[in-house]
């Protein structure tokens, strides 16, 4: 029975360990192997043999080197299941809340960049689902604070306003109405901003009881250039003064003495 003996010494114990001067009678080149180092007995080595030469010819994926090119990382990428192109990553556009907004654009720069960093379809998928919660949750976030803080405004200024709230945002919305028209009402969304409610409600108050200095009735062109170079020429008129409570009142009244310089032209 073979011993497991070279040239006369035993280099496998009865258990199946090797002894511990078993690789002494390896050639001098692999003596100091550190995979050779780590075999503990035949059973190992034999196991280790079997595994080595199922390696041979399997698709073997190479692990990079710092001297490795984009290319040969692209090539490690495919092997692994990276999409052919970017077009590949299947992204679907999440469930959102109503008004936030979407860009397909950033959806399909994000495609790009994932395939070019490499990542797998799930890698992929699972970084895009992630970064819209995060996006979803501070756009629902925002939306309460605001509608929040507007509840709390409009809850002060009908407090203040009581019967007459409706009498006072229906002249707010006649003074906007008459510097802007119906467009402007809906461009400044007035009834969603109620500072600027009580603002516009003051200068339709005094539009209606004819307070505006300089909006006395309609004036002709040269009247018109009197007042305002009445007003301009006032350092002490509310129009220069932007902490007077009469202030956007007079800047409107100004803005209306122009509008009667330079009418639009009849359609």
């Amino acid at each position: 029975m073979n011993d497991g003996s070279e040239n006369g010494q035993t280099i496998i114990n009865e258990d199946g360990s090797f002894t511990e001067t078993w690789m002494e009678s390896l050639p001098e080149e692999l003596r100091e192997d550190a995979t050779l180092k780590s075999i503990p007995d035949f059973p190992a080595m034999a196991k280790m043999l079997v595994s080595a030469q199922k390696m041979i010819g399997a698709d073997k994926i190479m692990v990079p080197g710092k001297e490795s090119t984009d290319e040969d990382w692209g090539k490690i990428f495919n092997k692994l299941g990276r999409p052919e192109k970017s077009d590949g990553y299947a992204l679907a556009k999440p469930e959102i809340p109503e008004g936030m907004p979407w860009d397909d654009k950033a959806v399909l720069a994000f495609q790009e960049a994932a395939h070019k960093t490499g990542l797998l379809p799930k890698q992929a998928k699972d970084l895009f689902d992630w970064y819209n919660g995060i996006v979803t949750d501070a756009y629902t976030g925002s939306q309460k604070a605001t509608q929040e803080a507007y509840d709390g405004a409009v809850a002060a200024l009908k407090k203040e306003w009581g019967a007459a709230y409706d009498q006072k945002l229906e002249l707010a919305e006649s003074a906007v109405r008459a510097f802007g028209g119906e467009e402007a009402i809906e461009e400044l969304k007035l009834k969603n901003r109620p500072q600027l409610i009580k603002l516009f409600s003051n200068i339709g108050s005094q539009i209606s009881e004819g307070k505006l200095k300089g909006m006395d009735g309609v004036n002709t062109p040269n009247e018109a250039q009197g007042q305002i170079n009445a007003i301009l020429g006032d350092p002490k008129h509310p129009y220069h003064i932007k902490g007077h409570p009469e202030h956007a009142a007079a800047v409107a009244a100004v803005q209306e003495l122009y509008r009667q310089i330079y009418p639009e032209e009849p359609k």
